[in-house]
């Protein structure tokens, strides 16, 4: 059921339907996660933990989808508000997605691409408030720090990396705008690219600097180590080494 096209958007309207997420972990979710390793790369099982995480959202589902999720909903019987039932879905599927990504990290880190599941648990762990409880964003944030081959060079930070550096920027956001935000995930990445202020300037990451520029409960977190660059970043503009923004 969980590679059917027709079957896991069931599956999705039962979990974002059914109050008893006790009950959507111990018949469903339990017994779906076991099967992580075997059908992460497929759409429809990703679409699945997608609906937990983003339910309604355009960027993951077409409108029939969205529509197929919430079927005869004005006959149901759920009394639970359906945000506190997406928070208790995602405690129930949060840790054991990051045990699987934290296992595989730098191959989807490399390529974001590869599951859209890897950004929404980084998300959640946010939402939630939990991001120094997550040991898959520690290795996230150890992995980042290194040298890979990007766009056919060698020796640049991963923290640059085309598609990986939008992801860190949206998560920054999501950071900056969740309510009651400790910013534990802002500035812990903050923190990461003070430390390679010189590889980041030099490369795509430099947005990222814009992003947490752009808050006001952010842009505190680095822009005193910033100011101590201007003439390092005004050599880079002169170089055309910059791969960001002009206005950084």
């Amino acid at each position: 059921m969980v590679t059917n096209k027709i079957a896991h958007l069931f599956i999705i309207h039962v979990l974002n339907n059914l109050d008893d997420t006790v009950i959507s972990k111990k018949k469903l979710l339990n017994d779906i996660l076991l099967t992580v390793d075997d059908n992460i790369g497929d759409k429809c099982f990703t679409n699945i933990f997608l609906g937990v995480y983003a339910p309604k959202s355009k960027r993951y589902f077409i409108k029939e989808e969205v529509d197929a999720f919430e079927a005869m909903i004005e006959h149901s019987t759920s009394k639970k508000d359906s945000a506190v039932r997406r928070v208790e879905l995602m405690n129930i599927c949060t840790k054991p997605l990051e045990t699987f990504f934290e296992e595989h990290m730098l191959w989807y880190l490399m390529d974001t691409t590869k599951s859209p599941l890897l950004a929404r648990v980084f998300a959640a762990r946010i939402e939630l408030g939990e991001v120094k409880e997550s040991d898959a964003i520690d290795e996230m944030f150890r992995q980042i720090q290194k040298k890979q081959t990007i766009d056919n060079k060698p020796g640049q930070i991963l923290l640059g990396h085309p598609d990986l550096h939008r992801v860190l920027k949206e998560l920054v956001k999501l950071d900056s705008e969740t309510k009651d935000t400790k910013l534990d995930f802002s500035s812990q990445l903050a923190s990461v690219m003070v430390k390679n202020m010189n590889d980041c300037l030099k490369s795509r990451a430099t947005w990222i600097f814009v992003e947490l520029l752009e808050h006001e409960n952010t842009k505190g977190l680095v822009l005193d180590d910033l100011k101590e660059n201007t003439k390092a970043i005004q050599q880079l503009l002169k170089s055309k080494e910059l791969k960001g923004n002009k206005g950084l």
